[in-house]
């Protein structure tokens, strides 16, 4: 299941949020938009990209990306059935992308499953249900 985690939503200099930061993951894979201090993740992370190469906040993601072992940076990341692909976008005077998420949806019996509270019957099940 595609899950997505923001772990901050303000600018780099914000004394009130934490930078904007978006945690992807999906399987095994785990993968971080932007953020930065404040803004990091727990754990291990396959890749970190970022929307905008220049940003201030460069040099600090670039520390916390190698104490993991990776090197932050646009580009795609493709792992099983997950792909993030960086997307052009007109924001400032130099390059800056948007990334597109791509992964397969749950079937719908798969949701209704995951949703169902323990006392509703299945789908198509002829168990009466009393309403009070």
């Amino acid at each position: 299941m595609l899950r997505m985690t923001l772990l901050g939503i303000g600018a780099m200099a914000s004394p009130r949020y934490r930078p904007a930061g978006l945690l992807v993951e999906y399987g095994k894979a785990r993968v971080m938009i932007d953020g930065g201090p404040r803004a990091a993740p727990a754990g291990r992370l396959d890749r970190w990209l970022v929307t905008d190469a220049r940003c201030e906040l460069m040099p600090a993601i670039r520390r916390l990306a190698r104490r993991r072992g990776i090197e932050p940076g646009v580009g795609r990341f493709e792992r099983g059935r997950l792909s993030i692909t960086p997307r052009r976008v007109a924001h400032t005077s130099h390059p800056a992308f948007g990334y597109l998420i791509r992964a397969p949806r749950e079937s719908e019996a798969a949701r209704v499953r995951a949703h169902r509270p323990l006392n509703e019957p299945r789908p198509g099940s002829r168990r009466a249900v009393s309403v009070r």
